[in-house]
């Protein structure tokens, strides 16, 4: 993610796609996070103007070719300013 601007109270949301679940739900990094069935939520006080990147251990349940929708950022208070990346595919394979 790339924040052109500084900002106050980003709202964060992470689609985890079908076929996956969460290895784990670490709390370690700055601001709330909600681990929800189909995505992870993240708020953010202060987010400076830079580059981001989030890291989610996911675990593979089912094999099958998935469609992975856009991640979101938006300001809580101002919902109008949002931005958001492109639809995706994602196939999980079984190693057996």
């Amino acid at each position: 993610m790339n924040a052109l601007k500084d900002a106050e109270y980003v709202l964060i949301e992470i689609p985890i796609p079908a076929g996956c679940t969460y290895a784990d739900k670490p709390q370690s990094w700055n601001g709330h996070k909600e681990f929800l069935k189909d995505k992870l939520v993240i708020f953010v006080e202060q987010m400076p103007k830079g580059k981001y990147e989030y890291d989610i251990d996911l675990e593979p349940r089912y094999s099958g070719k998935y469609h992975l929708n856009p991640a979101k950022a938006e300001l809580m208070y101002f919902a109008t300013f949002y931005g958001r990346n492109e639809m995706g595919e994602i196939e999980i394979k079984n190693n057996n």
